[in-house]
């Protein structure tokens, strides 16, 4: 997964020119997986309006099923929480160690590690895609 790091963040992005959260979720799938996500991008107004982002997450997540995190394996998402709101996604990349990819505001996609404390007591929940 090393060829997602360093793409620089653009809200509503959907490209390796630049994506947002979501939008890095989406070129992921879309690259590992051949799966096409549905983008959103006209569901929320910006992606540092965290209630605007999590309100897109929630509500457009009908195809995704919250697992435990026992379950979870590369490819899953995680939904991390952002000043109380649901509002930042992530892909795991090594479930075993807690490693995920993600990007956010002033920083470029990075792998980073869920089990650490300021994401841990983050974590909203795992999702996976059942298409």
């Amino acid at each position: 997964m090393k060829e997602y790091i360093g793409i620089p963040y653009v809200s509503k992005g959907r490209s390796w020119d630049g994506c947002d959260c979501y939008g890095l979720l989406c070129i992921i799938y879309k690259h590992e997986k051949g799966i096409v996500l549905e983008e959103f991008a006209e569901t929320y107004l910006d992606a540092k309006n965290l209630a605007s982002a999590s309100d897109a997450l929630l509500q457009n997540r009908r195809n995704w099923v919250k697992i435990e995190e026992a379950q979870v394996r590369q490819h899953d998402a995680v939904l991390l929480k952002v000043k109380g709101y649901a509002a930042h996604v992530g892909v795991v990349t090594d479930a075993e160690r807690g490693d995920f990819i993600h990007t956010l505001a002033g920083h470029n996609s990075a792998i980073d590690n869920y089990k650490r404390l300021v994401w841990q007591k983050r974590i909203e929940g795992f999702y996976r895609l059942m298409a």
